[in-house]
């Protein structure tokens, strides 16, 4: 895809809260977005879960991965690529 397109970032601590410290408008490149950020001091180890949803065709995708405190965060899933997701049509 050769375009940059808005998407709705969601990220989900263990106990099912989104973490609005994480979460928000991010735009892709060419259909995709990959980030790494410093973990929150605060964050709790466990399996969280980030969600995007395109914001032109409402499509959603999710993806979980393991959280360790004090650490940078990395998406892993059976359905990602090293913290990398495009968002298809």
């Amino acid at each position: 895809m050769h375009a940059t397109l808005p998407l709705d970032l969601a990220v989900t601590d263990r106990a099912g809260n989104v973490r609005d410290d994480l979460s928000g408008v991010r735009v892709t490149e060419q259909g995709v977005y990959v980030f790494a950020m410093p973990w929150p001091t605060a964050a709790k180890a466990g399996t969280w879960k980030v969600s995007a949803t395109d914001r032109i065709s409402g499509k959603t995708d999710t993806a979980t991965f393991e959280a360790r405190e004090r650490d940078t965060l990395a998406v892993s899933s059976a359905q990602s690529l090293e913290g990398r997701r495009k968002i298809e049509e």
